[in-house]
């Protein structure tokens, strides 16, 4: 699993992608920087993003020169091949020499797999659960004939 860095300015352009980064989309360099943010993600990632920033990024923690603190938010993100990528993105707020904020650092990583073994693992809890309920009712049934 290979972590991809990119640098974002404050209106969230992007100034730097490491060669991870660009290879995970399949965009060229130019495509990334002429695809609005809301097209590189889902309308609810896009939301979702939205509000961590809304809730993050309060302004009196942007003039606070002492706060950087990361804050971490899973994304599905747009593939240039079509089939959508769930990532992890881990961003934090760069300042810069006066303490004034100029960007963001983020890491990211492609989080798919445990995605879908995430909702594996719900399937399976739900179905167990409807089979011990099931369970439930017929040995109350049998008990209840029994009476």
């Amino acid at each position: 699993m290979l972590d991809m860095m990119y640098m974002l300015d404050m209106s969230f352009n992007p100034v730097f992608r490491s060669p991870s980064a660009a290879r995970a989309g399949g965009f060229s360099e130019e495509e990334i920087k002429t695809l609005p943010l809301e097209k590189k993600m889902t309308p609810a990632s896009f939301a979702r993003m939205n509000a961590a920033i809304a809730e993050h990024l309060t302004p009196e923690r942007l003039q606070d020169p002492s706060f950087t603190d990361p804050v971490t938010i899973e994304l599905e993100m747009l593939r240039k091949d079509g089939p959508m990528q769930w990532q992890e993105h881990i961003v934090s707020l760069v300042r810069d020499r006066a303490g004034r904020p100029a960007g963001f650092f983020g890491v990211a990583r492609d989080i798919t797999e445990r995605k879908r073994a995430d909702e594996q693992v719900q399937a399976l809890n739900t179905r167990f659960a409807e089979i011990e309920e099931a369970e439930r009712k017929r040995l109350a049934q049998i008990l209840h004939d029994e009476v």
